[in-house]
């Protein structure tokens, strides 16, 4: 547990059974919002299921933005044998290009096994709005591409979707697209 989120009605001294109520209050706020799920209404744009933001909730969210924004960040990665998505690739590399025009890339099948992953756990695909979290419908998902002039991130709709060729010769587009300054807007 955060013990900046337990309250301390003590002044700043902290006790067993302030704990004791926090995490009370934490699984009353988590069985809150399963329930919430459960019953959501749909929002407004039918985009998604908006559930609505306990009072706990809307804190621990306000607090780890503020810490987003206010600390040093750190990011841990991990190095892994890749050998089998290189395999893969190879496997299908031939048929793909063959069908669609364009041949797959690493990036290609990382961002089909992503889709994959965030649709499995739908958690992934949520938005925070001042009314609650939206629980997205669709899958979108953004590529980061380089410029000269900077950092653009377009984006392929829906890619949950689509097959490894078909997510191939999005990017594709998007990349020359992008290079070409030829992208609009959204």
């Amino acid at each position: 547990i955060d013990l900046a989120l337990v309250p301390m009605p003590h002044g700043n001294r902290l006790k067993a059974d302030d704990i004791r109520k926090a995490l009370e209050m934490r699984a009353k706020a988590a069985a809150a919002a399963q329930a919430s799920f459960s019953a959501s209404a749909r929002a407004d744009d039918g985009e998604g299921r908006l559930v609505k933001l306990t009072g706990m909730r809307r804190t621990i969210a306000q607090r780890m933005l503020a810490s987003k924004q206010q600390t040093a960040q750190a990011y841990m990665t991990m190095s892994m044998d890749a050998s089998r998505l290189v395999e893969a690739r190879a496997l299908i590399a031939g048929r793909v290009e063959t069908e669609g025009g364009v041949r797959p890339t690493i990036t290609d099948m990382l961002l089909k096994i992503t889709a994959s992953a965030i649709r499995k756990h739908p958690v992934m695909n949520t938005r925070w709005t001042d009314e609650g979290i939206l629980w997205l419908d669709r899958l979108d998902m953004g590529l980061a591409l380089g410029l000269d002039d900077g950092l653009i991130v377009p984006v392929i709709p829906n890619i949950d979707g689509l097959s490894v060729g078909a997510i191939a010769a999005a990017r594709s587009d998007l990349v020359t697209r992008g290079k070409a300054g030829q992208l609009s807007p959204d």
